[in-house]
C-alpha cells in the first residue's frame, strides 16, 4: 500500500520511536520516507522499495490522503550535508489534513531552489497545515512574485530550521498572505526582497516568532519584517544587522512578547515593550555568518559579551541546534543560570573540566648536603647514602611517586642514561623520616658493590608529578 507503515529498512531506533509516537496519535496517518536526493514528482510510489520517494512526491502522495502524514528522510541517503535542487518548480501543498515534514533524523538537508527566476521553495495553500522542521530553505527567487521561500496562504509553522538565499519582491524569506504563519528556534538572515524577509499582510494575516534569529536581510522597506497589515508578535527573537532605507530592522508596527533585542529601531513601533526589550543594541552577532554550529541547519552564532546573553527568556527548552537552554554564561551580569540567550542560538561557554583529583604542588628546596644536585656527586659503591630535602612544611609520608625513589645508570662523560630506571633500596630500618625542627624529609639510598667505576642518576619522584635527581660517580 502506498499509505504503508514505517519501511521495514530503516532499523534506526530514534525514527522508530519518532514514527511509532506519530502513528499512535493518528491511526490513518501516513508515514512517507524521502529516499531520494532529486526531484522527480513521478517518485510518488513511496513504498518499502528503494528510491521510489521523492519529496515532490512525498507532497502529492499526502495531499491524496484525507489524514494526518508525516515526510521524514532516510538518514542511509541523507547524510551530513544533503541538498534536494528543486528542479519542477516549487513544492505546492493544498492541503488534506496536517502535514509534517521533518528532517531530524538525517543530517542537514537543504530544500534548494538553484535561484531560478520564477521558483521558490514551498507554497502553502489556503488549505494547507504545515510544519516544518529540521531543514534548510534556500535560494527561492520568485522575481516580481512574493515569497521568496516560502509563500504561505493557509497555516505554516517553522521550528529548528533555517531559510537563507531566497529573494521576491515581498516577503524574500517568508510572504504571509492572510494566514497564520508560526516561526520558532529558527534563523531567517541573508534574504533580499523590496518588502521585507518576513512581509504579513492581510487582515486576518497573524504571525508569531518566537526563540529566532532575523539578521543580515535587505529590503527596500522593512530589512528585517515588513507589517503591511495583520498582527506580527516577536518573543525572545532577536531582529538586528538587517538593512533597508525605511525601517533596517522591522516597519510598522509589531507587539512584544517580551525579551527582544532589536538592532535598530527606526521605522518601527512596539506594542507591549517591557523593560526586558532591548532597543538600538548591537548583538555581536558572529561575523562569520551562517555555519555549522551543530543541529541539523546552520546558525549565527552569538559571540561572547553579546547583549543577547543571559537576557531572554526562551519559549523552548532547547535552541534551534536541540542544545539545552538556559545555559548560563560565567562572564555575564546576570550569573545565576535562569535567564535564556534572545534568538536562535543558545551560547555554550567553554568550561575548562576541573581535576577531579587535584594534586597540590610540593615546594621541593632542593637537595641537602651531603648531595650537590648541580654536580657529580663521589660516592662509594656498597655505600649508604643520606638523602635530604625539604618541601616547605610536612606532607605525611606518602610523598613518593609510585615506582620511586628510583635510579638509573648513566654515562659518566655525557650523563645520557642507559637503562631503566629501578626502585632504589633502603637499609635496615631507614626508611623516609621527617624533621620537623629542620623541616627536613630524609632517607638512606643503599647502594651496591657492582656499581664501582659507574655512574647512576637518583630519581626522587614526588606524588605531584614531579621528578628531582642528583648525579654520582662510585668508586
Amino acid at each position: 500500500m502506498r499509505n504503508s507503515p514505517l519501511p521495514t529498512r530503516l532499523a534506526t531506533l530514534a525514527i522508530s520511536v519518532f514514527f511509532a509516537i506519530a502513528l499512535a496519535s493518528n491511526s490513518s496517518a501516513a508515514v512517507f520516507v524521502v529516499d531520494r536526493n532529486d526531484d522527480p514528482a513521478s517518485a510518488s510510489a513511496c513504498t518499502d522499495a528503494p528510491n521510489d520517494c521523492s519529496i515532490r512526491g512525498a507532497i502529492a502522495m499526502a495531499d491524496s490522503l484525507a489524514s494526518d502524514d508525516t515526510i521524514v528522510f532516510d538518514p542511509a541517503v541523507f547524510g551530513a550535508n544533503s541538498v534536494i535542487p528543486l528542479n519542477s518548480g516549487v513544492l505546492r501543498v493544498f492541503g488534506n489534513g496536517k502535514l509534517l515534514i521533518d528532517g531530524s533524523a538525517a543530517g542537514f538537508v537543504t530544500l534548494d531552489a538553484q535561484n531560478r527566476s520564477g521558483t521558490g521553495v514551498f507554497l502553502i495553500e489556503a488549505k494547507a497545515d504545515v510544519t516544518v522542521s529540521h531543514l534548510t530553505i534556500r535560494r527561492g527567487n520568485r522575481g516580481l512574485v512574493n515569497g521568496g521561500g516560502v509563500e504561505n496562504k493557509g497555516i505554516f509553522s517553522l521550528s529548528h530550521s533555517t531559510v537563507t538565499a531566497n529573494r521576491a519582491a515581498a516577503g524574500g524569506a517568508i510572504y504571509n498572505i492572510s494566514g497564520r504563519l508560526t516561526v520558532s528556534n529558527s534563523t531567517i538572515c541573508f534574504n533580499q526582497s523590496a518588502y521585507g524577509a518576513v512581509h504579513n499582510v492581510g487582515s486576518t494575516a497573524v504571525a508569531e516568532i518566537t526563540d529566532s534569529t532575523i539578521c543580515g536581510n535587505t529590503a527596500t522597506y522593512g530589512g528585517g519584517i515588513y507589517v503591511s497589515s495583520g498582527a506580527v508578535s516577536l518573543g525572545n527573537t532577536i531582529v538586528a544587522n538587517n538593512t533597508a532605507s525605511l525601517g533596517p530592522d522591522v516597519y510598522q508596527n509589531v507587539n512584544s512578547l517580551g525579551y527582544n533585542l532589536f538592532g535598530n529601531s527606526a521605522g518601527m513601533t512596539v506594542s507591549g515593550a517591557g523593560t526586558d526589550d532591548q532597543f538600538d543594541v548591537d548583538p555581536m552577532l558572529d561575523p562569520a555568518g551562517l555555519a555549522d554550529n551543530g543541529g541539523n541547519s546552520m546558525t549565527v552564532a552569538l559571540l561572547a559579551g553579546s547583549s543577547a546573553l543571559d537576557k531572554g527568556n526562551g519559549f523552548a527548552s532547547d535552541d534551534q541546534r536541540g542544545e539545552a537552554r538556559p545555559v548560563d554564561d560565567p562572564d555575564s551580569e546576570d550569573g545565576s543560570g535562569n535567564l535564556a540567550d534572545i534568538g536562535a542560538f543558545e551560547f555554550q561557554p567553554v568550561v575548562a573540566d576541573p581535576d577531579p583529583d587535584p594534586v597540590p604542588g610540593f615546594d621541593f628546596g632542593g637537595f641537602q648536603m651531603p648531595i650537590d644536585q648541580f654536580a657529580l656527586n663521589l660516592a662509594k659503591g656498597g655505600s649508604a647514602v643520606p638523602v635530604k630535602f625539604s618541601l616547605n612544611g610536612f606532607h605525611g609520608f606518602e610523598i613518593f611517586a609510585e615506582g620511586y625513589p628510583a635510579s638509573v645508570e648513566i654515562a659518566c662523560d655525557s650523563v645520557e642514561p642507559n637503562g631503566d630506571p629501578s626502585p632504589v633500596s633502603m637499609p635496615g630500618r631507614s626508611g623516609l623520616t621527617y624533621d620537623g625542627t629542620s623541616d627536613t624529609y630524609s632517607f638512606e639510598w643503599k647502594t651496591e658493590r657492582g656499581w664501582r667505576g659507574t655512574c647512576r642518576r637518583l630519581l626522587v619522584g614526588l606524588s605531584d608529578g614531579s621528578v628531582h635527581s642528583a648525579d654520582f660517580r662510585f668508586r
